[in-house]
């Protein structure tokens, strides 16, 4: 079982601007949904409703036996947690390499970059697949795609319409600015 010094720390970690941001276009309806291959729960902290967490949430523990959840605040994480049904050791809700996708984020995540007009490409480094092809389909429907990255990623010279070379708060406070 993971340490419970991870938990503690993505236990305690807030939403920076950025997330901040996302919610607040979701909240006008400028911004459909997020994706994201974070499993820190921030952009549902931060207050978006629709989010299509692709490598899961560190914040929910599953039983691989009878598949039910539990928030992992619910556990003493000094010894492994036990599911309440079955007593069967409890997993993290994320993905480890190796392991599929959740299917129904990854669904509706693949659903969404080919309806989108824009897709916004936060942090990415273009390279973790399948998350990586999600803004290629995209694109590949027309979509357009900002990319804000400190440092170009493999998106940026290919399938980039609009490169903002900054920090994703730095840029995501500016562009509030100037849309609500």
């Amino acid at each position: 079982m993971l340490r419970d010094g991870f938990y503690e720390t993505t236990l305690k970690a807030v939403p920076n601007a950025a997330h901040i941001t996302l919610a607040k276009l979701e909240k006008e309806g400028l911004l459909q949904s997020v994706i994201t291959q974070n499993i820190d729960n921030l952009h549902t902290k931060a207050g978006s409703k629709t989010v299509y967490e692709i490598h899961g949430n560190a914040q929910r523990l599953f039983c691989m036996k009878d598949n039910s959840k539990y928030s992992v605040k619910d556990f003493n994480l000094k010894t492994a947690p036990r599911c309440k049904i079955c007593n069967a050791i409890l997993k993290p809700d994320f993905v480890f390499f190796g392991e599929m996708l959740p299917e129904h984020d990854l669904t509706m995540a693949i659903k969404a970059s080919t309806l989108c007009e824009v897709m916004i490409v936060i942090g990415s480094t273009g390279t973790v697949y399948p998350a990586a092809s999600l803004p290629i389909e995209a694109k590949r429907h027309n979509a357009t795609i900002i990319e804000i990255n400190p440092t170009p990623s493999t998106f940026t010279n290919s399938i980039t319409d609009i490169f903002i070379p900054l920090k994703a708060a730095e840029a995501m406070t500016e562009i509030i600015k100037n849309l609500v």
